[in-house]
């Protein structure tokens, strides 16, 4: 998408607090990670319904909880719908997706009511596929893995940790993999957790690759720019990232272009 990179570290726990701008940018950043598919992949369709929840240095919630739903269709497009607040204190709804099909990626920004759109070549496909979370790697498969059961689907305990913290997930191999619950910790502490409430199985809504209705394209640099216009202070877009997600945007507009 536009800005995950890695694993599911979820340095969203620091970023959140920041307001629906860094909150956003986290979520694109690593909030979830999207399993390897590719143009014409035969994965499984599912739809997740999940509660998200940050926990700062006192253990005590930042702010109340995000409701979020991710959907995948069986050739590895998937859609992220979340709730976001901003500096404002407003909470919104943002959608982002990845379409196979269209070979692109759209992220949606409530508060400008715009819409990125960024074009894909078939060789930049599968980064965008898999820049979400994490698919079965064998690590499921230990023979001294912990298991529970959960919604109906065997889950299975993987944990992992680096210099951007410690997470724990509890993973349904039935779903590639999904993690059904997480918690990831941030070296100083502060905590973001998940947990899975409803799974859906078969091919999701189509509306959740529409982007939503009266929301106008524009660039990062525009979007940047209203943004602070209509919280001012605040940043969409923290740092050297807006050249970042400006330079990925015109590289795709020159390749929608040809």
């Amino acid at each position: 998408m536009w800005k995950r990179v890695s694993s599911s570290k979820q340095k969203v726990i620091c970023g959140a607090v920041l307001g629906a701008g860094a909150f956003a940018v986290s979520f694109l950043a690593n909030v979830l990670v999207h399993p390897p598919a590719a143009r014409g992949a035969n994965l499984l369709p599912f739809t997740v319904k999940q509660v998200e929840q940050m926990f700062g240095l006192d253990n005590k919630t930042l702010f109340p909880h995000l409701n979020t739903t991710f959907a995948r269709r069986n050739d590895g497009s998937w859609s992220h719908e979340y709730e976001s607040q901003a500096e404002d204190g407003r909470r919104r709804t943002v959608l982002e997706f990845v379409d196979v099909e269209r070979l692109v990626t759209v992220h949606s920004e409530p508060v400008t009511q715009s819409i990125m759109t960024r074009h894909l070549s078939l060789a930049a496909l599968p980064s965008e596929l898999e820049a979400g979370f994490h698919a079965c790697d064998g690590t499921e498969l230990a023979a001294d893995a912990e298991h529970k059961t959960k919604l109906g689907y065997d889950l299975v305990r993987v944990s992992s940790r680096d210099s951007s913290g410690a997470e724990t997930k509890w993973v349904a191999p039935a779903l590639d993999c999904y993690p059904i619950e997480m918690t990831a910790t941030a070296p100083d502490g502060r905590r973001h957790t998940s947990m899975v409430t409803e799974v859906q199985l078969g091919p999701p809504s189509a509306d959740r690759f529409i982007a939503p209705s009266g929301f106008a394209e524009r660039s990062p640099t525009d979007i940047h720019q209203m943004y602070r216009e209509k919280i001012p202070g605040a940043e969409h877009f923290p740092g050297r990232t807006l050249r970042l997600f400006q330079d990925r945007y015109d590289s795709g507009q020159r390749l929608h272009a040809q």
